[in-house]
């Protein structure tokens, strides 16, 4: 990273105070990601009565994980679902690029005819 592309932020959670040197444009989704964090930490520390930050921590970390997990396998089941639909599209674009350029040619050879 370049030193004028970045810039130094804190941000803070659950209570710990964090510095980081960061792309400026990616200040957002790390303050995003601050209030999101402290949100659930929030509503963990709610649900099951006050736990330490490290309990908290360690809830929002597991939650996160799956929550990833379960995204990447939808992502996955897409990707498999889309990749033969695109493989026919593919097929079908070029059988109708060559149905084109056959008639195109026929125009032509009509057209010499006359």
């Amino acid at each position: 990273m370049e030193a004028e592309d970045t810039i130094h932020i804190e941000i803070e959670i659950v209570k710990q105070k964090i510095g980081l040197w960061i792309k400026k444009e990616h200040e957002i989704y790390y303050r995003e990601a601050e209030k999101r964090i402290n949100d659930k930490a929030l509503n963990f520390a709610n649900k099951w009565g006050y736990m330490n930050p490290q309990d908290l921590l360690s809830k929002l970390l597991i939650d996160l994980m799956v929550n990833y997990i379960v995204k990447e396998k939808r992502l996955d089941a897409y990707e498999d679902e889309l990749c033969p639909k695109m493989e026919h599209l593919l097929e079908m674009a070029e059988n109708m690029n060559t149905a084109v350029a056959r008639l195109q040619k026929e125009s032509q050879t009509q057209n010499v005819d006359l």
